[in-house]
Protein backbone atom coordinates (compact mmCIF):
# COMPACT_ATOMS: atom_id res chain seq x y z
CA UNK A 1 0.00 0.00 0.00
CA UNK A 2 2.97 2.47 0.65
CA UNK A 3 4.73 1.48 -2.66
CA UNK A 4 1.30 2.84 -4.80
CA UNK A 5 1.14 5.63 -2.05
CA UNK A 6 4.40 6.83 -2.74
CA UNK A 7 4.16 6.13 -6.60
CA UNK A 8 0.60 8.08 -7.25
CA UNK A 9 2.28 10.96 -5.42
CA UNK A 10 5.20 10.56 -7.23
CA UNK A 11 2.80 11.27 -10.44
CA UNK A 12 1.04 14.06 -9.13
CA UNK A 13 4.69 15.95 -8.50
CA UNK A 14 5.48 15.25 -12.13
CA UNK A 15 2.04 16.92 -13.15
CA UNK A 16 2.61 19.65 -11.27
CA UNK A 17 5.56 20.46 -12.47
CA UNK A 18 5.13 19.63 -16.01
CA UNK A 19 2.13 22.24 -15.60
CA UNK A 20 4.63 24.56 -14.06
CA UNK A 21 6.81 24.49 -17.07
CA UNK A 22 4.04 24.14 -19.66
CA UNK A 23 2.34 27.46 -18.23
CA UNK A 24 5.96 29.40 -18.19
CA UNK A 25 6.40 28.41 -21.46
CA UNK A 26 2.75 29.45 -22.51
CA UNK A 27 2.98 32.74 -20.44
CA UNK A 28 6.13 33.26 -22.48
CA UNK A 29 4.66 32.39 -25.79
CA UNK A 30 6.70 29.25 -26.19
CA UNK A 31 3.47 27.43 -27.68
CA UNK A 32 5.32 24.84 -29.24
CA UNK A 33 7.14 24.10 -26.06
CA UNK A 34 4.26 24.57 -23.93
CA UNK A 35 2.04 21.98 -25.71
CA UNK A 36 3.75 18.72 -25.06
CA UNK A 37 4.23 19.96 -21.61
CA UNK A 38 0.65 20.00 -21.00
CA UNK A 39 0.05 16.84 -22.54
CA UNK A 40 2.92 15.52 -20.46
CA UNK A 41 1.05 16.86 -17.56
CA UNK A 42 -2.00 15.80 -18.29
CA UNK A 43 -0.63 12.02 -18.59
CA UNK A 44 0.30 12.17 -15.13
CA UNK A 45 -2.69 13.72 -13.20
CA UNK A 46 -4.91 11.17 -15.18
CA UNK A 47 -2.72 8.30 -13.77
CA UNK A 48 -2.75 10.14 -10.09
CA UNK A 49 -6.35 10.63 -10.54
CA UNK A 50 -6.81 6.64 -11.43
CA UNK A 51 -5.48 5.97 -8.19
CA UNK A 52 -6.68 8.49 -5.73
CA UNK A 53 -9.41 7.11 -3.44
CA UNK A 54 -10.95 10.26 -2.22
CA UNK A 55 -13.73 10.80 -4.52
CA UNK A 56 -13.42 14.98 -3.61
CA UNK A 57 -9.83 14.88 -5.16
CA UNK A 58 -10.19 12.77 -7.90
CA UNK A 59 -12.93 15.77 -8.85
CA UNK A 60 -10.64 18.49 -8.31
CA UNK A 61 -7.97 16.56 -10.43
CA UNK A 62 -10.43 15.96 -13.17
CA UNK A 63 -11.21 19.50 -12.99
CA UNK A 64 -8.15 20.67 -13.70
CA UNK A 65 -7.38 18.07 -16.22
CA UNK A 66 -10.26 19.08 -18.40
CA UNK A 67 -8.88 23.03 -18.17
CA UNK A 68 -5.87 22.30 -18.71
CA UNK A 69 -7.10 19.91 -22.00
CA UNK A 70 -9.04 23.23 -23.35
CA UNK A 71 -5.72 25.55 -23.08
CA UNK A 72 -3.43 22.66 -24.79
CA UNK A 73 -6.21 22.27 -27.89
CA UNK A 74 -6.33 26.28 -27.88
CA UNK A 75 -2.12 25.94 -28.87
CA UNK A 76 -2.71 22.80 -30.59
CA UNK A 77 -5.48 25.08 -32.83
CA UNK A 78 -2.56 28.07 -32.65
CA UNK A 79 0.32 25.51 -33.78
CA UNK A 80 -1.93 24.18 -36.44
CA UNK A 81 -2.64 27.33 -37.84
CA UNK A 82 0.88 27.89 -38.66
CA UNK A 83 1.58 24.57 -39.77
CA UNK A 84 -1.41 24.18 -42.24
CA UNK A 85 0.05 26.68 -44.56
CA UNK A 86 1.72 23.61 -46.43
CA UNK A 87 5.49 23.93 -47.20
CA UNK A 88 4.39 23.65 -51.18
CA UNK A 89 2.85 27.27 -50.99
CA UNK A 90 6.09 28.42 -49.10
CA UNK A 91 8.30 26.47 -51.99
CA UNK A 92 6.37 28.29 -54.57
CA UNK A 93 7.10 31.51 -53.31
CA UNK A 94 9.91 31.16 -53.01
CA UNK A 95 10.27 29.42 -57.08
CA UNK A 96 8.34 32.48 -57.96
CA UNK A 97 10.91 35.29 -56.59
CA UNK A 98 14.04 33.33 -57.57
CA UNK A 99 12.31 33.49 -61.41
CA UNK A 100 11.60 37.17 -61.00
CA UNK A 101 15.86 37.86 -59.95
CA UNK A 102 16.76 35.47 -62.55
CA UNK A 103 14.72 36.96 -65.24
CA UNK A 104 16.17 40.63 -64.41
CA UNK A 105 20.11 39.28 -63.73
CA UNK A 106 21.51 38.27 -67.50
CA UNK A 107 24.85 36.56 -67.57
CA UNK A 108 27.89 38.87 -68.06
CA UNK A 109 30.11 36.76 -69.16
CA UNK A 110 30.80 37.04 -72.82
CA UNK A 111 31.78 33.35 -74.73
CA UNK A 112 35.30 34.78 -75.43
CA UNK A 113 35.47 35.87 -71.35
CA UNK A 114 35.01 31.93 -70.57
CA UNK A 115 37.52 30.62 -73.43
CA UNK A 116 40.47 32.72 -72.15
CA UNK A 117 39.23 31.34 -68.94
CA UNK A 118 39.79 27.76 -70.08
CA UNK A 119 42.79 28.45 -71.87
CA UNK A 120 44.31 29.94 -68.44
CA UNK A 121 43.16 27.21 -67.07
CA UNK A 122 44.75 24.64 -68.96
CA UNK A 123 47.95 26.26 -69.45
CA UNK A 124 47.90 26.97 -65.46
CA UNK A 125 47.58 23.37 -64.70
CA UNK A 126 49.69 21.88 -67.14
CA UNK A 127 52.58 23.30 -65.12
CA UNK A 128 54.89 21.42 -62.90
CA UNK A 129 54.42 24.64 -60.53
CA UNK A 130 51.04 23.61 -60.05
CA UNK A 131 51.87 20.33 -58.74
CA UNK A 132 53.93 21.69 -56.50
CA UNK A 133 51.15 24.26 -55.36
CA UNK A 134 48.92 21.87 -54.90
CA UNK A 135 51.24 19.57 -52.63
CA UNK A 136 52.63 23.01 -50.70
CA UNK A 137 56.00 22.31 -52.29
CA UNK A 138 58.32 25.98 -53.15
CA UNK A 139 56.24 28.74 -51.91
Amino acid sequence: MLIVCAMYRSFREQAIEYVKQAAQEDSAGNYAKAFPLYMNALDYFKTYAKYENNYKIREAVMQKVNEYLRRAEEIRAVLDEFVQAPLQVVFMQRCRKAEKVLARQKPTVSKSDLEIHERSLDLFMSTDECILCLFGVGN
